[in-house]
């Protein structure tokens, strides 16, 4: 890997938010490839993919235990967005806000308070709840970003 990539990687883990952006202008094309060739969708559609990929990286980036494989990281990520989105079939439908009464609107501020309430600890402390083998495949794919051939490989 690329030194100025690893550094990149570690500098955004610690929080700075310009060398994430950074990655996401290195890396967002090779990740709208990526959509593309999965999906063949309209562009409305793949940047929207790839945005929420870097948002998921974002997010999870502090937990990703190895910086040399951030490229296969977000490809992965970038894939199983794709390939969910595809599985789904396509059925993700945008619906105008203008359009959407104040009471829903309302009810979905309660809701996503009462999501956004959970704790990041909480939800470690629960997945390591897990069964010692559920919880290192759990781990090693969503944490890690690992597909599940580098598992089975990892682990025999």
């Amino acid at each position: 890997m690329d030194s100025n990539i690893q550094t990149l990687v570690f500098k955004a883990k610690q929080g700075d938010n310009s060398a994430f952006s950074t990655l996401y202008q290195i890396y967002y094309p090779k990740m709208k490839g990526i959509c593309i060739n999965i999906l063949k969708e309209d562009k409305d559609v793949v940047d929207d993919l790839v945005q929420d990929a870097f948002i998921l990286a974002l997010v999870s980036l502090k937990d990703l235990k190895n910086p040399n494989r951030f490229s296969q990281w977000l490809t992965s990520i970038t894939s199983n967005l794709a390939l969910k989105y595809k599985e789904r079939g396509n059925t993700l439908r945008y619906i105008s806000l203008s359009d959407i009464d104040e009471s829903v609107i309302d009810s979905c501020d309660d809701y996503r308070n009462t999501v956004s309430s959970i704790q990041y600890e909480d939800i470690m402390a629960e997945i390591d709840k897990l069964p010692v083998g559920y919880k290192k495949v759990f781990k090693l794919s969503v944490l890690d970003g690992l597909s599940h051939q580098e598992i089975a490989k990892l682990l025999d």
